[in-house]
């Protein structure tokens, strides 16, 4: 592994440098740790069945391989409950047969297509199961009132809070009629966040913070919602609210609503918001209405 040390060519060496760092990095341990562990236990006990997420991790693959090497008949079935974005490509791959599940199961229609494709050349089964976290039928109301606030919410990652709350004070000061509600994942406080970078410490008066327990509180004030990868766009799209997605410049695409054609826009720039909004307050419920139909019927087929 220290052949970085005497290589020349300076991309070369920073590849081997690369490779070095994640062979011997806590994620690597941690997955060798778990196989260890799955391993024994499977030969001691063995379970008919390994149930496990699958998310793209490399312990997954390690579970696999540790049930399918231990010499007794146990399944592996992996949960596919996670956002798939163009560039999830590790669950979609599939790789020695030793390291694929048996079964895959899938939230709902779409990722069953992709997941599907994507394990045809393989003896991967793959079955649309659902979520459990879709409890009710929407139906889009038709109603004109414009619910005069943005949601900014971000998922639970303190850079992610930062580049979404940093974006919505711009916004805010342009727009001091809109209220922004910024809503923080439950295991991050804002007053955490606001330690880690000082352009949140002043808050235009119409950025308000959420105390509300329930997300669905939040989008009934709401009309729009500032996101980027979190799953709370589904949901947000499901009570009527128009998913705006920040992307920032030179980035890959990472949203999870990629596939949805209508209704969604992506923004890289406070004015382009402003311009949304606007034009969102004087529009009509039949200007909405076919938009926010056909994206209530892909999220919930989602």
């Amino acid at each position: 592994m220290g052949e970085f040390i005497i290589e020349k060519d300076k991309w070369k060496k920073s590849f081997l440098f690369e490779l070095a760092v994640n062979v011997f990095s806590a994620d690597t341990l941690r997955a060798f740790r778990i196989y260890e562990a799955i391993k024994f236990l499977v030969q001691k006990s063995t379970p008919k069945v390994i149930a496990l997420t699958w998310e793209g991790h490399s312990w997954e693959r390690l579970v696999c391989y540790a049930a399918k090497n231990s010499g007794k008949k146990t399944a592996t079935i992996g949960y596919q409950h996670t956002n798939l974005f163009p560039s999830s490509h590790a669950l979609k791959r599939p790789i020695a047969a030793a390291y694929n599940p048996n079964v895959i199961l899938t939230v709902g229609y779409f990722t069953n297509e992709i997941m599907k494709f994507a394990m045809n050349d393989s003896e991967v089964k793959v079955i649309a199961y659902g979520s459990p976290r879709l409890e009710n039928k929407y139906v889009y109301s038709g109603s004109d009132q414009v619910s005069n606030g943005c949601l900014v919410a971000p998922e639970g990652l303190i850079s992610e809070c930062i580049i979404l709350f940093a974006f919505g004070i711009e916004a805010a000061k342009l727009m001091p009629g809109t209220n922004f509600i910024f809503r923080t994942h439950p295991t991050i406080s804002f007053a955490d966040i606001q330690l880690k970078d000082n352009r949140l410490l002043q808050l235009p008066s119409n950025v308000i913070i959420s105390s509300f327990k329930k997300i669905e509180d939040d989008f009934k004030r709401c009309s729009w919602l500032l996101y980027r990868s979190s799953s709370v766009s589904f949901f947000a799209v499901l009570e009527g609210l128009r998913p705006l997605y920040l992307q920032l410049e030179n980035e890959l695409l990472n949203d999870p609503l990629y596939m949805l054609t209508t209704w969604r826009l992506i923004v890289d720039k406070p004015d382009q918001l402003l311009a949304i909004i606007n034009k969102d307050s004087w529009a009509s419920a039949e200007e909405k209405s076919e938009n926010i139909k056909e994206a209530i019927v892909f999220c919930e087929t989602y």
